[in-house]
């Protein structure tokens, strides 16, 4: 079917329409938007053609042990990141690296170096100028979630390339046989996880545990997590909650796995739940029941109308919470519904108004 329109004329279902379109193409769209990427820390080597960059193995520096503290604020969505290294020179001789610490989106004035107590200079790389030839983002991370299963169409880090958002460059100097240690600190601004099946989000963070690996000896990580208590965690890496919104990881030793952590407001679910299939799941079968029974008993009215009452209650719990579609569709569908509840309220008024005049004037015998 088409339909014309004069020039100039705009009804206002069409507005409305392409209004709730945009929203819900809005939603499509950034429901798989980028985390936030907070990495670590690797000596590089730029290649003759000054645009590729390899890590260096064995630079002739071990890591001994990486201790993280993150710190998480539901506020401002962001997470006070400390990362405590451990490094040692093995060597009768200075050492000296450049070291590029790669991360993602970051408050600019949050991040700080420093050693033995003393903060160290550093500068800021571009980023779209290299690409790392030896290491590369998961293009597919997998984030575990309290909740829900694993997304199937997991987000995308900064293109195939492995390319990060930030590159900041510093510079460690070790003694003949000194160990050191060096804090880095900042805050990183959290991504998030969505999916139209979710009654509220996960906000994600993820730290590049790998490059690590690239440094001497067996780096072991320590990490502790700090959340709000109606908060929750969860990692693809073995995270244990201790209680009291801390959550641990110890002892680890640093391979090519990174870390991928969700988190979610348990105050934004909804019976518990963050899954609106599960919800449909466990409340279709209890109205169903409660219209059979209506049914049978549709002589005592009472009963049978409060059986349907509480039946609609139960499923009405799938919308209080509506997705952008769910919005869409009862928004689209409204003003026909309301219309066939008008024509069914006329037609019933107008068949009890008939059977009155019929039972009050019957038909004389013939």
């Amino acid at each position: 079917m088409r339909v014309f329109l004069k020039p100039g004329t705009s009804p206002i279902w069409v507005r409305c329409l392409a209004l709730l379109v945009a929203m819900v193409s809005f939603q499509l769209t950034v429901s798989s938007a980028p985390g936030s990427v907070f990495a670590n820390s690797a000596a590089p080597r730029i290649l003759p053609d000054r645009s590729q960059v390899v890590f260096q193995e064995n630079p002739g520096v071990e890591l001994i042990r990486e201790t993280i503290t993150m710190e998480w604020n539901p506020v401002t969505l962001s997470a006070a990141i400390t990362v405590l290294y451990t490094f040692e020179n093995p060597a009768e001789e200075n050492k000296t690296l450049n070291l590029w610490f790669m991360s993602g989106n970051y408050e600019a004035q949050s991040f700080k170096v420093s050693q033995a107590g003393e903060t160290l200079p550093f500068v800021d790389i571009p980023a779209e100028k290299y690409q790392l030839t030896n290491w590369h983002f998961d293009p597919s991370p997998t984030f575990e979630t309290p909740y829900n299963k694993p997304l199937e169409d997991q987000i995308t880090y900064y293109g195939d390339t492995g390319s990060p958002a930030r590159i900041t460059e510093w510079v460690l100097t070790l003694g003949p046989r000194e160990t050191t240690e060096v804090e880095v600190a900042y805050e990183a601004v959290s991504g998030y996880l969505n999916d139209s099946d979710y009654f509220t989000p996960y906000r994600t963070l993820f730290y590049a545990l790998s490059p690590a690996s690239f440094f001497d000896g067996d780096a072991v990580l320590d990490l502790e997590l700090k959340v709000p208590e109606n908060w929750e965690a969860d990692a693809n890496l073995p995270l244990e909650s201790a209680g009291g919104g801390r959550y641990l990881l110890k002892d680890y030793v640093i391979s090519s796995e990174d870390f991928y952590l969700s988190l979610i407001d348990k105050d934004q679910l909804l019976l518990g739940l963050n899954s609106r299939a599960i919800l449909f799941q466990w409340t279709w079968p209890l109205a169903a029941v409660g219209f059979a029974v209506a049914l049978m008993m549709r002589r005592r009215k009472k009963a049978a109308v409060a059986l349907v009452v509480a039946s609609l209650a139960v499923l009405g719990l799938n919308i209080i919470k509506p997705s952008y579609g769910m919005a869409f569709m009862m928004i689209f569908f409204l003003p026909i519904v309301v219309v066939l509840l008008i024509i069914l309220a006329a037609a019933l008024y107008l068949y009890r108004r008939r059977k009155t005049r019929s039972d009050g004037h019957p038909s004389e015998p013939s």
